[in-house]
C-alpha cells in the first residue's frame, strides 16, 4: 500500500509542476511594446508637468517670502527710529 502511494505521489509530482504557457505571436510582443511605449511617454509627460509645476510654486514662495522679509525689515526700520 505504501508503495503504491509513493509511486503515485513521484508521479504525480512532475505533472504539477509545469504548466502550459500560451503562445505569444510576434504581432501580440509588438503590440504590446507599443502599448508600453505609449505608457511611458504619458508618465515622462506627466513628470514634466509636475517639474514645471514645482518650479512655478518655487518662484512663487520665492516672491512671497521676498515680500515678508521686506516687511520685517521695514517694521524694524520704523521701530528703530521709534515711529511704531
Amino acid at each position: 500500500m505504501h508503495l503504491i502511494s509513493a509511486l503515485a505521489l513521484l508521479l504525480a509530482l512532475p505533472i504539477r509542476g509545469y504548466e502550459v504557457a500560451p503562445r505569444i505571436t510576434d504581432r501580440e510582443i509588438v503590440e504590446t511594446l507599443t502599448e508600453l511605449r505609449a505608457g511611458q511617454q504619458a508618465l515622462r509627460q506627466q513628470i514634466v508637468d509636475v517639474h514645471r509645476r514645482i518650479d512655478d510654486l518655487r518662484s512663487t514662495m520665492l516672491a512671497l517670502f521676498s515680500i515678508l522679509i521686506g516687511m520685517m525689515a521695514a517694521f524694524l526700520g520704523f521701530r528703530a527710529y521709534g515711529l511704531l
